[in-house]
C-alpha cells in the first residue's frame, strides 16, 4: 500500500470510526467499533475522567457512555476530514464534527456539540488501526483572534461579581444601604462565636420620628434617616457593623474594644451630632441611646438587643437626647 493509497483508507478509516462513535445505539455498532483499535489505543477525551492509556479501559467506559445516551441521536451538520502522513506506516487524520440532537423542536434543552478531533492511524500487521484518538470541544465564547479563553473569563468574572452584588443588596436597608435586621444580627453572631471579649452595642432611636413624619412630612423624615446613617459610619468609620433595624431604630456593634469613656464619648458625638441636624432642619429633633457590653451572658445579638433595649428605655425615660449605659 503506497503512501497516498495508505492516507485515503486512513481518512475512509477516521470517518468510518466517527460515525460509528456518533451513532453508538447498537451492539453491532459497538462491536465494529472495537475492531477498528489498536489494543495499545491512548485516547483524551473532552471529559475530566477521559483519559485512557489503553483500549480495553476505553471500551469499559465506551459501553457506560452507550447505556447513559442510549436514547439520543445526532444529525450531523457540518463534518470536515483532513489527512497527513507521517511515515510509510503512519498518518495523523484531523479534522472538525458539528453535531445536533434529533428532533430538537420537540425538547426544551438539546445537545449541540462542535468539537475538534485527530486520529493516529497506523498499518499493524498490514492493517489499519487507530492508535491514538484526541477529541476537544472548543470554547464557544472565546473570539476568533483570541489563544486563551479571554471572553469566558471576562464573562465569568463579571457573572461572579453580579452574584457578589446582589449577595450584597439583600444583607441592604433599601434606604439607608445600612445592613438590614437580619444581616446584622447573622454579622454579629458570626462575630461572637469566635470573639470573646468585651464589645460594646448601640442601639439608636430617633425621638420623636413620628411627630417629624406627620408635621414635616415623609420625605423630610427619609433625609433625616440618611444623615443619621452617615453620622454612624462617620464616627465608628470601619470598626464596626451599622445597621437599620426597624424604621428609626439602628444598632451599632463595634468590632474592636473600646474602654468605657471610649464608648461613651462616641454615644455623646452622636447625641451631639442630631442635635445638629435639629437646627439645619429647623424641627426639633433628638436622639437617645442605649448602651449594652457583650460578656460570656450577653453573647448574642438577641441577647445584647434585648439589654441595649432596657438601656434605651432608661435614657427616654430620664429625658431623651441622651444615653445609658449597662453591661
Amino acid at each position: 500500500m503506497d503512501k497516498t493509497e495508505f492516507l485515503n483508507s486512513s481518512l475512509e478509516f477516521a470517518k468510518d470510526f466517527c460515525y460509528l462513535y456518533i451513532g453508538l445505539n447498537s451492539q453491532q455498532n459497538l462491536y465494529s467499533l472495537v475492531e477498528l483499535l489498536d489494543d495499545h489505543l491512548s485516547v483524551i477525551g473532552t471529559g475530566k475522567h477521559e483519559f485512557y492509556h489503553n483500549k480495553k479501559d476505553f471500551i469499559n467506559d465506551l459501553i457506560l457512555s452507550q447505556q447513559e445516551a442510549k436514547d439520543i441521536e445526532f444529525d450531523i451538520l457540518n463534518e470536515e476530514y483532513y489527512g497527513t502522513p507521517i511515515n510509510d506506516v503512519t498518518c495523523i487524520i484531523y479534522g472538525k464534527l458539528w453535531l445536533k440532537e434529533k428532533d430538537a423542536d420537540q425538547k426544551p434543552i438539546i445537545i449541540d456539540m462542535d468539537t475538534r478531533f485527530s486520529i493516529i492511524c497506523q498499518l499493524v500487521n498490514s492493517e489499519i488501526k487507530i492508535v491514538h484518538i484526541h477529541h476537544s470541544m472548543p470554547y464557544l465564547d472565546q473570539s476568533e483572534n483570541e489563544y486563551y479563553p479571554r471572553t469566558i473569563t471576562e464573562k465569568a468574572n463579571q457573572a461572579l461579581e453580579y452574584s457578589q452584588y446582589l449577595e450584597k443588596i439583600v444583607e441592604l436597608d433599601a434606604l439607608t444601604e445600612l445592613y438590614n435586621r437580619i444581616a446584622i444580627e447573622n454579622k454579629i453572631d458570626e462575630f461572637l462565636q469566635t470573639h470573646h471579649e468585651n464589645y460594646a452595642f448601640y442601639m439608636l432611636d430617633i425621638d420623636n420620628f413620628k411627630h417629624i413624619n406627620d408635621t414635616y412630612g415623609h420625605p423630610l423624615g427619609d433625609i433625616i434617616l440618611l444623615e443619621i446613617s452617615e453620622i454612624l459610619k462617620k464616627i465608628f468609620s470601619k470598626i464596626a457593623y451599622i445597621g437599620r433595624v426597624g424604621g428609626d431604630e439602628f444598632v451599632v456593634f463595634v468590632t474592636e474594644v473600646l474602654s468605657q469613656v471610649d464608648i461613651e464619648t462616641k454615644a455623646q458625638q452622636v447625641i451631639d451630632e442630631c442635635v445638629e441636624l435639629s437646627s439645619l432642619h429647623q424641627c426639633q429633633m433628638s436622639c437617645s441611646i442605649g448602651i449594652a457590653i457583650s460578656n460570656e451572658q450577653l453573647c448574642s445579638f438577641s441577647k445584647l438587643f434585648s439589654q441595649s433595649d432596657k438601656a434605651l428605655y432608661h435614657s427616654k425615660a430620664a429625658g431623651k437626647s441622651q444615653f445609658a449605659y449597662k453591661k
